[in-house]
C-alpha cells in the first residue's frame, strides 16, 4: 500500500483557462443562439413558401369559378356554349406566373398555352396524381422539384377541369440562398463576439492578473511580504489586493503565534529535561534515564519545528552543501544516535543543495528509527530525482499495516499510539512543506517499508563554507 502526503499547492494559475471558458461559454451561447435564430427563420420563410402556394392556387381556382358562372364568350356575347370554348377563352386571358401551371383537361387529352413557363404533359404523376385523387386539392411530392400545390375545378355536369399547379422549388432555392448568407453573416457576428469576448474576459480578470502577477514576483520564503496596493488601479484591483494582504497578515499572525509556542515550549521542554536527567544522575533511576532519552527526543523535533515556520518558508537555518555529503553527514548522525543504519545508494556529484540540514536529518531519524522497530538494519539512500532530492530509510522483511502507517504520517494525533514516534513521523511532513517538497512512504507487509522525503532543493548557490 501507499500513502503518499499531498504536496503543498503548485504555484500555478488557471487565469488563462478561466479565460478560454469564459470565451468558449460565451460563444457556446453566442452560437446556439445563432443556431435557434436560423433554424427559426427557415421555419418561417418555408412557410412563407407554402402559405404562398397555397393562397395562389385558391386564387386561381376562385377565379375560374367565377369565370365559369359569369364569363360570356367574347364572340357571341353570350355565355360559353361548351366546357372547351370556356377553358380556351380563360387560358388566353390567363399570364401564369414562372411557377404556375395552368392546365385545362378535356376527355382526358391537356389543354394549355403554348408559352406556358411550367407546361405539363398527359400521364406524368403530377397530373396523374391530381385527376386520380377524389380530393379537389393536394400537395404531390415531386422526386426533382419538391412538394407541388394543385388542385382541380370541374365544370359542372361534364367531364372538363382545370387544373392548377403551384411549384415552389424556386421558392425554396430562394430560401436556401438566404440561409447561406445569414449563416456566413453568422460566421462573422461569431468570429466578432469571440474577439469582443476574449477582450470582454481580459478586462474583467484584469484585477486577478495583476495580483496574480504582483504575488508571483514575492519570496514565498520570507515572512512580512505584501503584494504592492496600486494607488490609482480600479477598485476592483485594489479591493482584491487588499483582501490577498489580509489573508498574508493572517497567515504571518499565524506563524508568529505558532513559533511563539514552540519557542516557549522548547524552554519549558529543556527545562524539565534538565532536572529529570539531574534527577538520573543522582539516583542512577534506569527508569528515569529512558525518560531523559524520551524527552530529548521530544526536545529535537520541537527545536527543529521551531527552525521552521508556516507556508513553506524555511528559516535562517538553512544551509547550501554539496548533495554528495548529505547521506554522509545524515548517516553519520543517526549512527551517532544509536541507530542502526547504512548508507546503500548516495549521489556522486557535488550539485549544491539548500536545505535545512538538522531538521532533514532529524526527519529521517525519526524514519530510520521507525523502520528500526520493524527490522534491522536499515538501509539509507540519497538520490536525485526530478530535479528533486531525495532521501529515504528503508527496512526489508516485515511491513507494517498500512492503516497504521496512514494514521502514523497524518497530522492529527491517535489516541491509540500516543508514544513519540506518532509526532516523530509528522516531522517529515513539516520538513517536506518547509522546502516546498513532498513526503511519502510505501509498505507491503513480508516485504518491507520504505519512508522517505523528495525535496525541491537544488540550487545554483555556492557551497557554504
Amino acid at each position: 500500500m501507499l500513502k503518499e502526503i499531498p504536496d503543498p499547492p503548485a504555484r500555478h494559475t488557471a487565469f488563462g483557462s478561466f479565460r478560454k471558458r469564459i470565451v468558449v461559454w460565451f460563444l457556446a451561447l453566442v452560437t446556439l443562439t445563432l443556431v435557434v435564430l436560423i433554424l427559426t427563420t427557415r421555419t418561417v420563410l418555408l412557410s412563407g413558401v407554402t402559405d404562398g402556394a397555397n393562397e395562389d392556387v385558391t386564387q386561381e381556382t376562385e377565379e375560374f369559378t367565377t369565370f365559369a358562372a359569369e364569363g360570356r364568350d367574347p364572340e357571341t356575347s353570350e355565355p360559353f356554349e361548351t366546357p372547351e370554348r370556356l377553358l380556351q377563352v380563360y387560358l388566353a386571358r390567363q399570364i401564369p406566373g414562372p411557377d404556375e401551371a395552368l392546365v385545362g383537361v378535356v376527355d382526358g387529352q391537356l389543354m394549355q398555352m403554348a408559352n406556358s413557363p411550367r407546361p405539363l404533359q398527359a400521364g406524368e404523376p403530377l397530373v396523374a396524381a391530381a385527376l386520380e385523387n377524389r380530393a379537389p386539392s393536394g400537395v404531390f411530392d415531386h422526386p426533382d422539384l419538391g412538394p407541388v400545390h394543385w388542385a382541380t375545378v370541374s365544370v359542372e355536369g361534364t367531364d372538363t377541369a382545370l387544373l392548377v399547379a403551384r411549384f415552389t422549388d424556386s421558392g425554396r432555392a430562394g430560401v436556401s440562398a438566404n440561409l447561406r448568407a445569414i449563416s456566413i453573416i453568422s460566421l462573422g457576428a461569431l468570429l466578432l463576439a469571440a474577439g469582443l469576448a476574449w477582450v470582454v474576459a481580459g478586462r474583467l480578470l484584469d484585477p486577478v492578473r495583476q495580483v496574480r502577477t504582483a504575488a508571483a514576483g514575492l519570496d514565498s520564503r520570507r515572512h512580512g511580504q505584501r503584494v504592492p496596493v496600486p494607488e490609482h488601479g480600479d477598485a476592483d484591483t485594489i479591493d482584491l489586493a487588499r483582501t490577498f494582504n489580509t489573508l498574508l497578515e493572517r497567515i504571518d499572525t499565524a506563524d508568529d503565534a505558532y513559533q511563539g509556542i514552540l519557542s516557549r515550549l522548547e524552554v519549558q521542554l529543556r527545562s524539565w529535561l534538565d532536572r529529570i536527567r539531574q534527577r538520573a544522575a543522582d539516583t542512577g533511576d534506569a527508569t528515569l534515564r529512558a525518560e531523559a532519552e524520551e524527552g530529548a527526543r521530544v526536545l529535537a523535533t520541537v527545536t527543529a519545528l521551531t527552525s521552521l515556520t508556516v507556508g513553506s518558508r524555511p528559516s535562517d537555518a538553512a544551509v547550501t552543501v554539496a548533495a554528495e555529503s548529505v547521506g554522509r553527514d545524515v548517516e553519520k548522525q543517526l549512527i551517532a544516535a544509536g541507530l542502526p543504519v547504512a548508507l546503500v545508494s548516495n549521489v556522486h556529484d557535488a550539485t549544491p543543495v539548500t536545505l535545512n540540514l538538522d531538521a532533514v536529518t532529524l526527519a529521517m531519524g525519526e524514519a530510520a528509527r521507525f523502520c528500526a522497530g520493524l527490522s534491522t538494519p536499515v538501509e539509507l539512500g540519497v538520490e536525485i530525482k526530478d530535479d528533486a532530492l531525495s532521501l529515504w530509510a528503508r527496512e526489508r522483511g516485515v511491513g507494517c499495516d498500512s492503516g497504521r502507517l496512514n494514521q502514523l504520517l497524518d497530522w492529527r494525533p491517535d489516541a491509540s499510539h500516543p508514544e513519540g514516534q506518532q509526532a516523530g513521523l509528522a516531522l517529515l511532513r513539516a520538513v517536506a512543506d518547509a522546502h516546498g517538497g513532498s513526503a511519502w512512504a510505501q509498505s507491503t507487509r513480508g516485504l518491507g517499508t520504505v519512508i522517505g522525503l523528495d525535496l525541491p532543493v537544488l540550487t545554483t548557490g555556492e557551497v557554504d563554507s
